[in-house]
C-alpha cells in the first residue's frame, strides 16, 4: 500500500514572498486578490500562477474551470514551483482536472516536487520506491525520502513508524533493532498503535532495548486501548508468564487478539485448551484454534496443527 498524501497541508501553502496579491488571497480576500494574481500570472510569476490555478480548481469567486486550473498549474510547475508540481502529480495519479490517470507521469512530478522540498511529495515518492510501482523497488531511496519528509513533518507519526519498520526489517539499510526502537518510540509517543505494539514486543523480548516488562506493559496497554491485536497479545503474555500467572486475564487478552485473527493468540489458545491451562481442557476447541492459527500460513502454526492431529488421530478436514 502506498503511503500518499492527497492534499497539501496549509502550512506548506505559506508563501516565502508575501506580495499584496498573495497576502490578500491567504487572508481570504479572493475577489480582491484575483485580478492582481491574474496580472502577475500572465507576466510569468510562478507563485501567482499556482494560486490562480487553485482559485480556478476550487471555484473561489470565479466559475470552477479545470482546464484553466490545469493550464496554470502546468505553467507554475514548469518554473519549479513545488506545490504546483505536487498538484500536477496528484492530478495525474488520480485522473483529476480532465487528465487520465498516469502513474508514471505522476511519479515524475512527485519526484520534481520532492526534490524541491515538498514533504508530501517526499513521502509519496518514498512510498513508490517502497512498493516498486510504477518504478523498480529501491528501499534505500525509500528510506532516504521518508527521512527527508520527516525533517519537515515532525508530527507525522506514520513517517516515524515507516522509518522504524525499515530499520527493524533491514530494508534499505542494515537491520538495526536499536535504531528502530528510537523511531518507534517517537511514533508511539504521538499515538501510533502499530509503533506502540512493536515497541511493546521489543521491550518484552529485549530486541534492540534492554528487556523491561513494565515498559512492555505500558506500550502494550496503549496499543490495546486502540484495539491493536499485537498489544492485546503481549498483555496476554505478560499475564501468562509472570511469576504468579493470571490465566483468567491471559485468556481474556488472547481471545481479544484472536478475534482479530492474530495467529500467535490463536495458537496460544489452542495450547491452553489442549493442556487445560487456565481453561477447561477441550480437545475440540484446541483443534478449532490450531486450525484457525494454521490459516495464517506460518510454519509453526501448520506444524502445530499437524502434530495435534497426528497425536489425536484426527483428519485435517474443514
Amino acid at each position: 500500500m502506498l503511503f500518499v498524501l492527497s492534499a497539501c497541508h496549509k502550512e506548506e501553502k505559506v508563501a516565502t514572498d508575501k506580495k499584496e496579491s498573495v497576502q490578500l488571497y491567504l487572508d481570504g480576500q479572493v475577489k480582491k486578490a484575483f485580478p492582481l494574481l491574474k496580472n502577475e500570472a500572465e507576466k510569468g510569476d510562478a507563485q501567482a500562477q499556482y494560486y490562480l490555478a487553485e482559485i480556478y480548481e476550487e471555484g473561489k469567486s470565479v466559475k470552477q474551470d479545470n482546464e484553466k486550473a490545469l493550464y496554470w498549474y502546468r505553467q507554475s510547475a514548469e518554473k519549479n514551483h513545488a506545490l504546483a508540481e505536487y498538484k500536477l502529480a496528484e492530478a495525474f495519479r488520480h485522473g483529476k482536472l480532465g487528465l487520465k490517470s498516469d502513474r508514471k507521469e505522476a511519479f515524475k512530478w512527485y519526484l520534481k516536487a520532492a526534490e524541491n522540498g515538498n514533504a508530501a511529495a517526499q513521502k509519496t515518492v518514498a512510498g513508490y520506491y517502497l512498493e516498486g510501482e510504477p518504478i523498480p523497488k529501491n528501499h534505500a531511496e525509500a528510506l532516504k525520502w521518508f527521512k527527508k519528509a520527516q525533517e519537515t513533518r515532525k508530527d507525522d507519526k506514520e513517517l516515524y513508524t515507516k522509518i522504524g519498520i525499515m530499520y527493524y526489517s533491514g530494508l534499505g539499510t542494515l537491520r538495526d533493532t536499536s535504531e528502530a526502537a528510537k523511531w518507534f518510540e517517537k511514533a508511539a509517543i504521538l499515538g501510533d498503535s502499530h509503533a506502540q505494539s512493536v515497541l511493546a514486543v521489543q521491550y518484552y523480548s529485549g530486541q534492540g532495548v534492554l528487556m523491561h516488562k513494565e515498559k512492555a506493559k505500558y506500550w502494550a496497554e496503549k496499543a490495546a486501548a486502540q484495539g491493536n491485536d499485537v498489544g492485546e497479545f503481549i498483555l496476554g503474555m505478560l499475564c501468562h508468564y509472570r511469576d504468579i500467572p493470571d490465566m483468567k486475564q491471559a485468556v481474556a487478552w488472547y481471545k481479544k487478539a484472536a478475534e482479530k485473527n492474530n495467529e500467535a493468540a490463536l495458537h496460544a489458545l489452542a495450547v491452553l485448551y489442549e493442556q487445560g491451562n487456565g481453561v477447561r481442557q477441550d480437545s475440540t476447541k484446541a483443534h478449532h484454534y490450531y486450525r484457525l492459527a494454521a490459516q495464517s500460513g506460518k510454519d509453526y502454526t501448520i506444524k502445530a496443527l499437524a502434530d495435534f492431529e497426528a497425536k489425536n488421530k484426527l483428519e485435517n478436514r474443514p
